[in-house]
């Protein structure tokens, strides 16, 4: 339940973001494949962490095939790309959270 979960609610978002098919049963094709990758690379990591020293190691030892996995992946979808109407899905993702201006504090805070 917990793998299905993230599959429904996050990549419902991206199927009708990218226009495929509106049809039921691509929709569920396309569910069960995202299903079965996200099985697959839960394993993978796992499996990681299981042969890795620590979690130190364990963070090192996955970071590169991360990498690899996101650049050749081809689900990542750029700013501009992204329609007006589904911008709200951006600014919710974790990555956005961070801020990019440094923020005021009052000068009697440092006194």
């Amino acid at each position: 339940m917990f793998l299905l979960l993230p599959c429904v609610l996050f990549r419902l978002q991206m199927y009708w973001m990218v226009s495929f098919d509106p049809s039921g049963g691509r929709w569920w094709f396309f569910l069960l494949v995202i299903f079965c990758l996200n099985l697959t690379v839960s394993v993978f990591f796992r499996t990681i962490a299981f042969f890795a020293a620590n979690a130190d190691v364990a963070s090192n030892m996955a970071q590169p095939t991360t990498i690899m996995f996101q650049l050749f992946a081809g689900f990542l979808i750029t700013f501009d790309k992204i329609p007006s109407e589904h911008i709200h899905t951006h600014r919710a993702g974790r990555g956005s959270w961070r801020r990019l201006e440094p923020i005021p504090m009052p000068s009697s805070c440092f006194i």
